[in-house]
């Protein structure tokens, strides 16, 4: 047994004093940066953010944060413990106190460094049953501190499954659509196998309740991530898109990812909202490849019977101006980028589009040009792939709009109207989209070119939603 060293819990040190301690603090990890290199300092460092018993969003200082921050600093990367999962307990001492201001509140945080710090650090955790320590040599622990490290392991699994919120990440939907750094809780669906654009990389597909990225980690910090695994629930830190239209993602220099407990509230609240999203779909048939949905099929007699042709073939010189092409892709992305743009105003006299705006009527709207009453059509673009060259980083263009009362077939014969005013409507489109780029998702469509241009558009002529949506 080492010998004992005076234990407190973080309430305890709410008032300072501003010094070193040499006081044994116990804490559970709710959220941790990975190891990364701060130039200003020289060194590697993590931080860690912690909770216990009395310092927590259930009970802490009103003035204060919910949390404590902890910096781990070492000239050293191996001493600087990278935190893999949400609920492990990491105890240390010889760190500074200090109490910081950031967005108008208070925080209080502990500075550990390998050189100054006279004390150790040690990390357990429960969901791979794995004990690190600073040195990287087991560490006996004395008998008070065993018993509070048992007694805070009990109040982790209490506090993620009954309490813990995660209220600051964003979904990916709207983290795409911001295109900024964010957080994020998603669920692993699979390991990607290696691909040619994904060459030095390991790829992760993730998927929540509202879209799906692929997390690209370098070929070189791939032992350091080995821990995830398919299936398991995780929190991304500090990600960024790298390319909107592929939803590649990428972590930033701190960023990090972190499993979370099965039991906890944050998995259970994401498992309902995923339910909705693939609405019933069991996801163990969604992991599935094999497993395919065909949401549309062509609705006319004549093109039912077209044979099936490759995308590429109505693609580029080899395609033929007039000529219908039945195709199965893969939607991976549609625009514009708001669905209440994707219904806009059409002037039969003027021959221009524009986009609505909550000034114009839900079912009417004025030329901007010509003040004649304008038509309101679907105009929305498809970016698609071929569904044998899935893979592939070839991405083609469908033109989707209505015309003399022809294509809102596709929208389960949903007249346009102003998505400014038409919440419902929009609603509607929104449950479209998500559904249509779901990825084991095809479509059975036929196409055309719109001029004789080999870099036209290609417009789609023949396919409707076979099924309801609410």
């Amino acid at each position: 047994m080492r010998t004992e060293t005076k234990q407190r819990r973080l309430s305890d040190f709410a008032h300072g004093p501003e010094e070193r301690t040499k006081d044994s603090i116990f804490g559970i990890v709710v959220d941790a940066t990975c190891v990364y290199y701060r130039p200003q300092n020289n060194k590697y460092a993590s931080v860690v953010k912690i909770v216990d018993q009395s310092w927590s969003q259930i009970s802490h200082p009103k003035e204060f944060a919910p949390f404590v921050k902890v910096l781990f600093m070492s000239k050293t990367k191996a001493e600087v413990p990278h935190m893999k999962h949400i609920g492990s307990v990491i105890r240390f001492e010889g760190a500074l106190l200090k109490l910081i201001e950031e967005e108008k509140r208070k925080i209080l945080m502990f500075f550990w460094d390998a050189v100054t710090s006279s004390g150790k650090w040690l990390l357990s955790s429960e969901t791979d049953n794995s004990t690190l320590t600073s040195t990287g040599a087991p560490q006996a622990l004395s008998q008070a501190e065993t018993q509070t490290l048992e007694e805070l392991k009990k109040f982790s699994r209490f506090y993620l499954k009954e309490q813990m919120l995660m209220d600051l990440t964003q979904n990916l939907a709207a983290a795409r659509a911001a295109n900024k750094e964010f957080d994020a809780v998603c669920r692993v669906i699979r390991l990607s196998p290696p691909r040619p654009q994904s060459k030095g990389f390991v790829v992760y597909k993730l998927l929540d309740h509202t879209d799906k990225a692929y997390l690209h980690i370098p070929d070189s910090l791939a032992a350091e991530f080995a821990y995830i695994q398919p299936k398991d629930f995780v929190m991304l830190k500090g990600v960024q898109y790298l390319d909107l239209v592929e939803r590649k993602i990428e972590m930033k220099e701190h960023g990090n990812v972190l499993t979370l407990p099965t039991k906890s509230a944050v998995v259970e609240d994401y498992r309902k909202l995923m339910n909705i999203f693939v609405e019933g779909m069991d996801l163990e048939e969604m992991v599935d490849e094999k497993r395919y949905m065909q949401p549309t099929e062509v609705s006319t007699t004549i093109n039912a019977f077209l044979p099936l042709s490759p995308l590429r073939d109505a693609v580029g010189p080899r395609g033929l101006f007039g000529k219908k092409y039945r195709v199965k892709v893969y939607v991976v992305d549609m625009g514009p980028r708001e669905v209440q743009d994707w219904v806009k105003g059409y002037c039969p006299i003027c021959y221009k589009f524009f986009f609505l705006t909550e000034a114009d009527e839900e079912n009417r709207a004025k030329c901007r040009i010509c003040k004649k009453d304008a038509k309101l059509v679907y105009q929305v673009q498809l970016f698609v792939k071929e569904k044998e060259l899935r893979d592939t980083t070839t991405v083609s263009r469908l033109l989707l709009f209505t015309h003399n009362n022809k294509g809102t077939e596709f929208f389960d014969n949903e007249p346009p109207a102003n998505c400014h005013r038409s919440e419902r409507l929009c609603t509607k489109l929104r449950t479209m989209c998500r559904m249509l780029t779901h990825y084991n998702v095809y479509l059975d469509c036929v196409v055309e070119r719109l001029t004789r241009d080999p870099n036209s558009f290609l417009q789609l002529v023949d396919t409707v939603v076979k099924f309801k949506q609410q």
